[in-house]
């Protein structure tokens, strides 16, 4: 499932490259998770409570064709102190509590990229994005459209870790 770059971020980009206006990147991008997702413009309902918390994610150097750039390290909340409720989608931010909204992508199934797999996260369940599943770039755009109309291609996978109960 796609995703897309937050309209600021966009415009923020598209003002560097063309308009000459300078755009530092930020110096570290935290993901959050949401049970409603968020538009282009932000909004979306983000989990609280429960011990959680944005984690930070790094990103791989440009490849492929389209280059993509994915996260080389797993991503790893702690497990829940209380349920989170239903995650659909995460957001990519630029501090750990509030500041700006850069995008979004839905869960989806690892096998096919498509389709939407939200995930239940239940008190001790671990929520869990592994190595190369948060991916970004670039995609085409609809046939007919100009190629100057491109949008960003966000796909997330998670797993769910869920805590054992030794039941005697």
């Amino acid at each position: 499932m796609s995703g897309t770059f937050s309209e600021a971020l966009e415009i923020n980009l598209l003002n560097h490259v063309f308009a000459g206006t300078n755009y530092p990147p930020p110096s570290a991008i935290f993901i959050a998770l949401y049970t409603a997702a968020p538009s282009a413009s932000g909004g979306g309902t983000e989990v609280s409570g429960g011990a959680y918390v944005r984690m930070p994610v790094t990103f791989s150097s440009p490849t492929g064709n389209p280059p993509l750039i994915n996260n080389p390290t797993a991503v790893q909340w702690a497990a829940a102190q209380a349920a989170w409720g239903t995650i659909v989608a995460g957001g990519l931010f630029d501090t750990p509590t509030l500041g700006n909204f850069l995008g979004s992508a839905m869960l989806v199934d690892p096998t096919d990229g498509v389709t939407l797999q939200p995930k239940n996260i239940g008190v001790g369940d671990v929520f869990r994005i592994p190595v190369g599943n948060l991916v970004v770039g670039f995609a085409a755009p609809p046939l007919g459209s100009s190629m100057l109309s491109v949008r960003s291609l966000a796909t997330m996978r998670a797993e769910v870790l869920r805590p054992r109960l030794n039941v005697r």
